[in-house]
C-alpha cells in the first residue's frame, strides 16, 4: 500500500478519530500506508542508520506476539526504561497488546515509582537492563499485589529484522477496533511530582489521536502557518514518557515523516549536531534547558549555527525560555516557535507558525468544536489584576484526559496564568502558576514570575527567585552567573543586580516592588533547586533558604543599626541631610524637590511599605524608632523635631495636637461651604413617581458592592451611577471582578445596562475628571447619592484623611448642592467618629459634633467626625437634606461568610491562631454581617427619599447588629469551630504581639492596639431604634453564631490566609 491510499485528513472534527478509532490502530495503518519510507533514524556503531515504517511495525509486532501470553488478565502495563530508539520500538509492541500502558521516568525515586504501580494496579512491568535494580526493589514494595518484571536487554535491531514476521500475528493480536476504543485509556503518563509524589494521568485513544494532530489543525486555522511536510526530519530532544515527546515523535506518522532518535537523552552538544548534519533534520524540538544548554556552543560553532539555521522550525515547550535566549536565536535567523500543553490538557496552544512572524513566544489557542468554539477558555484570575488571565478546558474538549476535571462544570483548571501579549492581541504570554501567587501579610497577591522574567534577563543573574507568602514585602534570592563576572567586584555586581530588579519594579504594583533590602546573592556554589523540566520550584527552595529568608526580613522589619563603633552623637544637621537623603533615595525624586520639610511624604508617594522601609533606614543610621514613627510623623520637619529630642513626643502631647489638627481641618471645610454653597430650598420631596436615581461611591469594596446589589434588586431604583476610581477601560471590569470575589450574582450588572452606569473618576478633581457634559447631567439627574468609599488604615494621620478622602467628600457635596431640591446626600460614617464619647455609655443616634474628642484617637476616626460634622452644619445652615449612616463592625454575609481578611478582626483571629493566644475582652459582639448592613442602608435611603428630611426625627441612624453575643461566648464558639488557643488578657495579648517579628498578620495594628487599648475594652453601646423604624433588615439582622462563624472559616481557607 502507498501513500496515495491514506484519504484522510487530520482536522478539527476529529475525522482521524473515528475512522482509526483507536491510536495503535492508526500506527498499525501507518506501517502500511509509508511503509518504505524511513520512520526512525537512530545512533548505531558511530553512525545514524534507518528503520522504515515497516521495520517498526514489523519489530513491535513481533515483540508484542513474544508477550502476549504474558500479558494475558494483565489490565495495565508499565514500562520503565531510558529514552532510545529500543524504547520507540517496546511502547509501541506494548501498545498492540490492547491493554493501557503505563510509562515511567526513570529519574523517579522508590517512592514515586511504588506510588505509581500501587494508583494504576500494575502487575506487569517491563525495565531496560539499566532500570532493573529501582523496578524490582520497588516492586517488592508495593502492598497486596504481586508484581512481575520482564527485563528486557538492548535489542539486536538488525537480527530482528532477519526474523520472519510471526505467521500468526494476526490470531494472537486482537485487531479489531470499533467506536468503544475511542474514549477506551490507551497510555497513562505521570506528573512531574515536583510538589509531592507523581500522579497518573489517563490518556484516550481520542486525546492520543487528537495531540498529533496538532500542527495540522493549526494549519487549517492559519493557512500561512509552517506545517508538517512528508519529507521532513525531526530531532527529538524530548523522551517518550513526556507527553510532549510523545506529541513530537507520533506526529511524523500522519504525513510519514521520520524522527531522529540519539544515543539518549539528555543530549549533549555534540551529540545534537552531529544529528542535525548527518540526518539533514528539517524540524527540532527541544526542552528550554537543552536550548540554554547549547547557546553558548552555538554562539561559537558557526556549523552548529548554521545546521540550526536550516531548521524549518525548533519547537519548544514545558517551562520557560530565558527571553534573552530566545532572542538571540530569533536574530540570528534561528526559527524558534513556543508550543503550549499539559499532560492533562494535551497541546493546545502555540506561537505564530507563520515563518515571516516575529512572534515566536507568545501563543493562542488552535483548537476548536465543531462551531468554531474555543476549547480553552481565558478568565481573569483575580480583581486586582484584571489583565492576568487563567486558564481553563471545557469539558468537552477532545485533548482532555480521563477523569480530571476539577471544576464545577466537568471542565479542567490548569492553574496556569497569562497576559495578553501587547504588539500581538490575541497571543498570550505564560507568565506562571497560580501556585506561584504570593499572598502577602496585608492579602494582597503577587505574580513573582513576572519579576523573575525581567529580572533573569540580567547578565550576571543565573537564577532568581522572589518569595513573599505572609510577609509585608518580596524578597529576592540570586544566583549568580559566575562566568560573567568578568571582574566585578561585590559592590558592582550588586548594583548591576539591583538595576535589573528596578527594571523588574517598574511594571510591578506598588505592594510587590522588590526593595533594595530584600536582595539577598546567594553564597558561590548555591543553587536553587530545579524540576525535571528545568523549572524552579518556589516552595523547595524557600524550605532550603528558610533561615536566609528569616534574617532578611528581621533585618528589614526590627531594623539593623550599623555596626561601626562610632558614637559620636548626630547633629540636627546630621539628622535632617540623613532624613532627605532616605526620603530622596525611597521615593525617587531629586533632594532640592523635598523643599517643603513640613510636606507629609505620603503626598509624594510613600506607602505602607517603603514607609517600613525608611523607619529601617532611620534604625541603621539614626536610632531605634517604634514601628508607626512614620506615620506619626510623616514630615522630614517631624521626624527631625522628634528624633533630635532624642525621644519622641509624649503619647498624651501627641494625641492632643492631632484632635487640634483635626478641628482645623474641620474649621477649613465649614468655611469653604459658607462661602461656596447657597441655602438649599426644599420645595417638594424628591419621589416624583419615576423612581429613585442613585450616585454610589465605594462600588467595589465589600460594603459598596453589597449595597449595588442590593438596590439593582430594588424596583423603586431607576438607575444607579457608580463612581469608581482609576482608567475607565477597567472599571466595568473591576466591578465585575468586586462582585465575583464576594460571589455577589454577575447578572445584576450584565443584565442591568440601562439602570447601571459606571464612571471612571479622579477623586481629588473638584470635577471628578468627567467631561461638562456628564458632569451636568449627575448635576440635573441624581436624586440620592451614597458616599461610602473611605480608606480605611488605622495608623494613617488624619492630615492624610484630609488629602486623600475629604477634598472627595467636598466635591461630592459640591456636586449634590443644588439651590431648589438639592439631591439628599447620605453618609456612610463610622461609630468610631463618636465613640470615645465619655458623657454616656449608650450613645444616641444623633450627631455629636462639639469636641474632636468624641472621636477615636486615629486619623480615620477623626476624619470621620470631621464629615459629620460637616454634614452636621450643611443641615443646620445650609438646609441641605443629609443623613449620617453610622457604620459598626461589619463581618462577613450570611451566605459565603466572605470578610475582608485586612480588617482588624480577621488580623486578630489570624494572629490569636499562630500565637495560640487570644485576648479576653469584656465586650458585645455587634458586629453585623455586610449583606444586613447593605440592606439596612439601602431601605434608610429609599425610605428618606419619600419624605420631607424635615419631618424626620433626626438624620443620624446607627447601622449596628442589635442582636449581640458575648466576646468570652465567641471565644467558645472559636474554639468549637477547631482553633486552639489560650485566652490571655488583652495587655498581655498586645505585649505578645510586640515581641513577634513583625511577620505576625496583626503586626501593623500593633500602634493601633497600644494607642486605643482602653477605647477597645470600653466600648459604648449603640442605640438603634430609629435605624430599625426604617429597616427591617436591620431589626433582624443575623448575629455571630456558630454557622456564620464556620462561613467565615471556610472562606478563609478557600483564599489561603488560614
Amino acid at each position: 500500500m502507498n501513500s496515495s491510499n491514506l484519504s484522510i485528513k487530520f482536522s478539527i472534527d476529529q475525522k482521524a478519530t473515528y475512522l482509526y478509532k483507536s491510536f495503535i490502530n492508526l500506527m498499525n495503518e501507518a506501517s502500511k500506508i509509508y511503509a518504505n519510507r524511513p520512520f526512525a533514524h537512530y545512533f548505531s556503531n558511530g553512525k545514524y542508520k534507518i528503520l522504515t515504517y515497516a521495520n517498526v511495525g514489523h519489530l513491535a509486532t513481533n515483540l508484542a506476539c513474544r508477550w502476549a501470553k504474558e500479558a494475558q488478565d494483565v489490565k495495565v502495563t508499565t514500562l520503565i526504561a531510558d529514552h532510545n530508539i529500543d524504547y520507540l520500538i517496546i511502547m509501541l509492541a506494548l501498545m498492540k497488546l490492547r491493554i493501557t500502558l503505563s510509562v515511567l521516568c526513570p529519574k523517579n525515586s522508590e517512592a514515586a515509582v511504588v506510588n505509581l504501580l500501587e494508583k494504576t494496579k500494575s502487575n506487569l512491568v517491563f525495565s531496560s537492563k539499566k532500570c532493573e535494580p529501582l523496578v524490582k526493589s520497588s516492586a517488592e514494595k508495593v502492598k497486596e499485589k504481586s508484581i512481575k518484571v520482564i527485563t528486557v536487554d538492548r535489542l539486536d535491531i538488525e537480527a530482528s529484522l532477519n526474523e520472519e514476521l510471526n505467521p500468526d500475528y494476526e490470531k494472537i493480536l486482537d485487531l479489531k477496533f470499533s467506536e468503544d476504543d475511542i474514549r477506551k485509556d490507551a497510555l497513562i503518563i505521570h506528573s512531574s511530582g515536583s510538589t509531592g509524589l507523581p500522579k497518573p494521568i489517563y490518556l484516550s485513544n481520542q486525546y492520543l489521536i487528537s495531540i498529533i494532530s496538532f500542527l495540522h489543525m493549526i494549519k487549517e486555522v492559519d493557512p500561512e502557518a509552517d506545517g508538517l511536510a512528508r519529507d521532513d526530519v525531526f530531532l527529538n530532544c524530548v523522551p517518550l514518557y513526556h507527553v510532549f515527546g510523545f506529541y513530537c515523535v507520533f506526529q511524523m506518522a500522519t504525513t510519514g515523516g521520520s524522527v531522529v532518535f540519539t544515543r539518549g537523552l539528555p543530549s549533549s552538544e555534540e551529540e545534537i549536531k552531529h544529528a542535525l548534519i548527518s540526518t539533514n533534520a528539517t524540524l527540532m524540538c527541544a526542552p528550554p534547558a537543552t536550548l540554554e544548554q547549547i547557546l553558548h556552543q552555538v554562539k561559537v560553532d558557526k556549523e552548529f549555527q548554521e545546521a540550526l539555521r536550516r531548521l524549518r522550525f525548533i519547537l519548544f515547550g514545558g517551562a520557560p525560555l530565558k527571553r534573552q535566549t530566545g532572542e538571540w536565536f530569533h536574530e540570528h535567523g534561528i526559527n524558534l516557535r513556543v508550543e503550549y500543553g499539559t499532560t492533562e490538557i494535551g497541546a493546545i496552544m502555540a506561537a505564530n507558525m507563520n515563518p515571516k512572524s516575529d512572534n515566536w513566544n507568545a501563543m493562542r489557542s488552535y483548537i476548536f468544536d465543531p462551531r468554531g468554539n474555543d476549547y480553552c477558555v481565558f478568565e481573569t484570575n483575580d480583581s486586582s489584576e484584571p489583565d492576568i488571565k487563567h486558564m481553563y478546558i471545557r469539558r468537552d474538549s477532545p485533548t482532555l484526559a480521563t477523569n480530571v476535571s476539577n471544576r464545577p462544570d466537568g471542565g479542567f483548571s490548569t492553574g496556569d496564568l497569562f497576559k495578553e501579549h501587547p504588539d500581538y492581541p490575541g497571543y498570550y504570554i505564560y507568565i506562571g502558576r497560580r501556585d506561584d501567587i504570593l499572598v502577602m501579610e496585608n492579602g494582597e497577591k503577587v505574580n513573582p514570575v513576572l519579576q523573575e522574567t525581567v529580572i533573569g534577563q540580567c547578565p550576571l543573574v543565573k537564577q532568581v527567585a522572589v518569595f513573599g507568602n505572609g510577609h509585608p514585602c518580596t524578597a529576592a534570592l540570586i544566583v549568580v552567573d559566575e562566568e560573567q563576572i568578568n571582574g566585578q567586584d561585590e559592590d558592582e555586581i550588586f548594583e548591576t543586580i539591583f538595576q535589573a530588579v528596578e527594571d523588574a519594579n517598574k511594571d510591578s504594583p506598588r505592594h510587590s516592588i522588590i526593595l533594595r533590602e530584600m536582595i539577598k546573592i546567594l553564597p558561590k556554589g548555591k543553587t536553587l533547586p530545579l524540576g525535571p523540566k528545568g523549572n524552579m520550584l518556589r516552595k523547595k527552595a524557600e524550605s532550603e533558604y528558610e533561615g536566609f529568608l528569616d534574617q532578611m526580613y528581621k533585618e528589614f522589619l526590627e531594623g539593623h543599626p550599623t555596626q561601626d563603633g562610632n558614637t559620636k552623637p548626630l547633629s540636627d544637621t546630621d539628622i535632617e541631610s540623613i532624613l532627605i537623603k532616605c526620603a530622596s533615595d525611597i521615593l525617587k525624586v531629586p533632594e532640592s524637590s523635598l523643599d517643603d520639610y513640613h510636606q507629609s511624604l505620603f503626598e509624594l508617594g510613600l506607602n505602607s511599605l517603603t514607609a517600613t522601609q525608611f523607619r529601617s533606614r532611620i534604625i541603621k543610621h539614626i536610632q531605634q524608632v517604634p514601628q508607626n514613627f512614620i506615620y506619626r510623623y510623616p514630615t522630614i520637619a517631624g521626624m527631625k523635631d522628634a528624633l533630635s529630642r532624642d525621644g519622641e513626643q509624649n503619647q498624651e502631647d501627641y494625641i492632643e495636637k492631632e484632635y487640634e489638627k483635626a478641628m482645623d481641618i474641620l474649621q477649613k471645610y465649614i468655611q469653604k461651604a459658607e462661602k461656596e454653597l447657597s441655602i438649599c430650598e426644599n420645595k417638594k420631596g424628591i419621589s416624583n413617581g419615576h423612581g429613585q436615581v442613585i450616585l454610589l461611591t465605594g462600588a467595589t469594596g465589600s460594603l459598596g458592592s453589597f449595597i449595588l446589589s442590593s438596590l439593582l434588586k430594588n424596583n423603586a431604583v431607576k438607575k444607579v451611577f457608580c463612581m469608581i476610581r482609576g482608567k475607565g477601560s477597567n472599571a466595568m471590569q473591576r466591578l465585575k471582578e468586586s462582585f465575583d470575589a464576594r460571589h455577589l450574582d454577575p447578572l445584576l450588572l450584565s443584565s442591568n445596562n440601562s439602570r447601571l452606569e459606571v464612571l471612571s473618576i479622579k477623586s481629588r478633581q473638584e470635577y471628578f475628571s468627567l467631561s461638562n457634559g456628564i458632569y451636568h447631567r449627575l448635576k440635573y439627574e441624581v436624586t440620592t447619592i451614597i458616599h461610602a468609599a473611605w480608606i480605611l488604615d488605622f495608623n494613617m494621620s488624619v492630615d492624610y484623611y484630609d488629602q486623600e478622602c475629604i477634598p472627595f467628600l467636598y466635591n461630592l457635596v459640591k456636586l449634590a448642592h443644588r439651590q431648589n431640591n438639592p439631591m439628599y446626600f447620605h453618609l456612610i460614617s463610622s461609630i468610631s467618629a463618636v465613640s470615645n464619647l465619655k458623657s454616656n455609655k449608650e450613645i444616641e443616634e444623633k450627631p455629636y459634633v462639639e469636641d474632636t474628642h468624641v472621636s477615636m484617637p486615629t486619623g480615620y476616626a477623626q476624619s470621620k467626625f470631621i464629615a459629620e460634622a460637616l454634614m452636621d452644619y450643611l443641615v443646620k445652615k445650609k438646609n441641605f437634606p443629609c443623613f449620617i449612616e453610622r457604620l459598626g463592625q461589619v463581618c462577613g454575609d450570611t451566605e459565603n461568610g466572605v470578610w475582608n481578611t485586612l480588617e482588624q478582626y480577621p488580623l486578630m483571629f489570624m494572629s490569636g491562631r499562630i500565637m495560640r493566644k487570644m485576648p479576653k475582652m469584656d465586650i458585645k459582639v455587634d458586629w453585623i454581617p455586610v449583606n444586613d448592613a447593605a440592606n439596612s442602608i439601602s431601605e434608610i435611603v429609599l425610605h428618606t427619599a419619600n419624605v420631607d428630611y424635615k419631618s424626620l426625627d433626626g438624620f443620624v441612624f446607627h447601622i449596628v447588629n442589635p442582636n449581640t453575643i458575648t466576646w468570652s461566648k465567641l471565644l467558645h464558639i472559636m474554639k468549637n469551630c477547631g482553633l486552639n488557643f489560650e485566652s490571655v488578657t488583652f495587655p498581655e495579648w498586645v505585649e505578645l504581639l510586640s515581641h513577634t517579628d513583625g511577620t505576625n498578620p496583626a503586626s501593623p495594628l500593633l500602634p493601633y492596639y497600644q494607642t486605643n487599648m482602653y477605647h477597645l475594652l470600653n466600648m459604648p453601646e449603640w442605640k438603634t431604634e430609629k435605624a430599625a423604624q426604617m429597616a427591617p433588615s436591620l431589626s433582624k439582622a443575623c448575629p455571630v453564631g456558630p454557622d456564620l462563624f464556620k462561613k467565615f472559616l471556610i472562606y478563609w481557607k478557600s483564599i489561603g490566609v488560614l
